[in-house]
């Protein structure tokens, strides 16, 4: 189970991020998740990711996507936080939308915590599709 310090704000946070049409995982299952991650693709080949840990820690970032690249396995980031999920997601949703004002664009190495989600998320995962 995903814990979180007020798990009533965390579920308003995350139905914004379904209301914005993420699609999101649950690795290895949806019914006893270690990880509840979520991402939105922008046009432009950048990924956005929200990664909810079942110790009640979440890592965000923003990374470029090369055609054909995981999500979850990102080679580079522009923008990373690691901390408390409400603040996560927060966090993401404020960035600037690619090519906007203010945009973070130093590239950087992923941070370590990224490592453990590639290795979950490379395990079997279920898939959530945006819905209407």
């Amino acid at each position: 189970m995903i814990v979180a310090m007020d798990s009533n704000l965390l579920d308003e946070w995350l139905e914004e991020l379904r209301r914005r049409r993420w699609t999101h995982h649950y690795f290895p299952d949806r019914q006893a998740p270690k990880v509840h991650a979520s991402f939105f693709v922008w046009g432009s080949g950048i990924v956005d990711v929200i990664a909810i840990f079942d110790a009640g820690t979440a890592l965000a970032y923003r990374a470029p996507l090369p055609q054909g690249g995981d999500p979850f396995d990102p080679l580079r980031v522009t923008w990373a936080f690691a901390g408390e999920p409400v603040w996560a997601i927060r966090g993401v949703l404020a960035l600037p939308e690619p090519g906007g004002h203010g945009e973070p664009v130093f590239v950087q190495t992923p941070p370590p915590l990224c490592a453990g989600l590639a290795e979950l998320a490379g395990q079997n995962r279920v898939i959530r599709p945006p819905t209407n």
